[in-house]
């Protein structure tokens, strides 16, 4: 992964492409990143049979959730940015200052409560599906 982004700017015409796709919306921004989605969720399983990630206990949600993140924020970064400024700034920019955060986030984690919220989520999901029945 560092090794393609390294070289990100080979991905910048696709990412340009890609990011007014999905700022216009409707049905083709729609099925592209429901695509990206179900990339996101074979690769996400490969990785974790591979053990280079964490097993979850919802695979699609995850999928689904690292996606739209990511293609949320690549959009914001196209929108926010100060006119003038070229896609290639745009793309490098957002390679720059995402990676960091995104890695510590996955590596280390976020919360300091040992998975107690995550714990407690899951015990009330727990109790929906029970009151569905």
């Amino acid at each position: 992964m560092l090794k393609h982004l390294a070289t990100a700017d080979e991905y910048e015409p696709v990412v340009r492409y890609l990011a007014m796709c999905l700022r216009t919306g409707g049905d083709l921004a729609r099925r592209v990143v429901e695509q990206m989605i179900a990339d996101a969720e074979q690769s996400l399983a490969q990785q974790v049979e591979h053990g280079i990630i964490v097993e979850s206990v919802d695979p699609k949600a995850r999928a689904r959730y690292v996606t739209l993140s990511q293609v949320g924020a690549l959009v914001m970064e196209f929108a926010m940015a100060e006119p003038g400024t070229t896609s290639m700034e745009i793309w490098q920019n957002h390679v720059a200052t995402t990676m960091l955060p995104a890695l510590e986030l996955y590596s280390h984690g976020m919360l300091t409560d040992n998975g107690a919220m995550l714990e407690e989520h899951k015990k009330s999901l727990s109790g929906q599906s029970a009151t569905a029945q």
